[in-house]
């Protein structure tokens, strides 16, 4: 059994006035429909927010959370994708439930994108390698970063970039831990995939506030009491992607990863 963040992402173009929703699907490829999972299993949804050139509302909702007209409703600012509800508390979700995610607009056709962060815990799949952040403060042995510059595809599609065409200069098979990240241009989100995090997408909002981004999963880890900092080994960098999505296509992004070698 093992342990995952699954970062999915929504898109659409909406045109309704300030007091409609609109729903927002799944980007390609990603699912709004929480995993299947069994009695002992936990599904938790740690945080989501939206992003557009206009600041407007959006609502997560389900029967199965408080109610299904509101559910979590919250306004996002202009140009600003960053977490609307924070890390704790931790709202639970019933497996296999499908959450509906839905924007108001501006009378206009423009593009809402945003970003929803589940953790998983205790189901089946694909190894991960995920700690605490009393863990990373143990094992840490050096401090280091990479520079993955990533271009995201047409607007609400991921763009992805491979972790070993970094700047950083990887001693091999070593374990590194992933605290958090730096970008120099603000995008909707920004997430790595690949055989350490179980071929599910770890990460966050793409964010230029360093402040909260620097030390993101590790806060996360802290404040929640979960193991969300996500550790890769350097040999499998060629077959690990980090990725970027934006309401508009093709936005370059200088994503700065910054890790810790572990013991």
């Amino acid at each position: 059994m093992s342990t995952y963040l699954d970062l999915e992402a929504f898109y659409a173009s909406v045109s309704s006035s300030s007091s409609v929703f609109t729903n927002l699907p799944a980007a390609s490829g990603d699912t709004l429909t929480v995993r299947s999972l069994s009695e002992t299993q936990k599904a938790i949804l740690i945080d989501f927010g939206a992003y557009a050139a206009a600041a407007n509302i959006v609502r997560v909702r389900s029967p199965y959370l408080h109610d299904d007209v509101n559910g979590i409703r919250s306004r996002y600012l202009a140009a600003d994708p960053s977490g609307l509800t924070g890390f704790t508390p931790n709202q639970l979700l019933r497996p296999q439930d499908t959450l509906i995610v839905e924007s108001t607009g501006t009378g206009s056709a423009a593009g809402v994108t945003g970003w929803l962060l589940n953790y998983y815990d205790g189901m089946p799949g694909g190894p991960s390698i995920y700690i605490n952040a009393r863990e990373l403060e143990s094992r840490t042995l050096e401090e280091t970063s990479t520079e993955v510059a990533v271009t995201s595809g047409a607007a609400g599609v991921w763009g992805s970039a491979l972790l070993s065409a970094g700047t950083g200069i990887l001693k091999a098979n070593q374990l590194y831990a992933i605290y958090g990240y730096e970008l120099d241009v603000a995008c909707t989100a920004v997430g790595l995939y690949g055989p350490d995090t179980g071929n599910f997408r770890a990460g966050g909002p793409g964010v230029t506030t360093r402040q909260f981004t620097r030390n993101f999963f590790t806060d996360m880890s802290e404040q929640t009491g979960l193991p969300t900092i996500p550790v890769v080994n350097a040999q499998n960098a060629s077959g690990t992607n980090v990725q970027v999505i934006h309401y508009t296509g093709s936005t370059a992004v200088n994503v700065n990863l910054l890790m810790a070698r572990l013991k």
